[in-house]
């Protein structure tokens, strides 16, 4: 998911979007895909191996996580559908960069919030069962 949003940021200048906008349209798509797949396996794997932690500390933390995402779900979903086609991006290029660096930028705080956050509660509640989305937050 990094790799796609350093290509997109790429391409945020408002004299190079307009001849981009299809291949930012793509790396959305791929960014979206990706971020599915991410929040499918945290929400089997992690979140309800760090919700049944003895640690309530752990329970808070993974509960704030989980309901950060949610709250931002209906705006990602927005976003995606808004700037759903290379036209919508064309016609509107400052609006749409000034939407997606916001966006992209809140999702690069939570990958390294996460990261810095999760990772080392995982490693210090050892907890087994969230090793597949230990592994998937490793990929971000």
């Amino acid at each position: 998911m990094r790799k796609c949003i350093e290509a997109m940021r790429k391409h945020f200048n408002p004299l190079l979007l307009p001849a981009k906008a299809k291949e930012v349209r793509l790396q959305l798509t791929q960014l979206f895909g990706e971020l599915a797949q991410y929040l499918q396996a945290t929400g089997k794997d992690l979140y309800p191996a760090l919700a049944e932690a003895p640690d309530p500390a752990a329970r808070a933390e993974a509960a704030r996580f989980s309901a950060e995402f949610k709250q931002m779900l209906p705006r990602l979903a927005e976003f995606n559908r808004r700037w759903s086609s290379p036209e919508a991006i064309r016609a509107q290029a400052s609006l749409f960069l000034k939407e997606a660096n916001e966006l992209l930028t809140w999702l690069e705080r939570r990958f390294a919030a996460e990261s810095s956050g999760l990772l080392p509660l995982l490693d210090r509640l050892d907890a087994a069962s969230a090793a597949p989305a230990k592994v998937q937050l490793a990929r971000i």
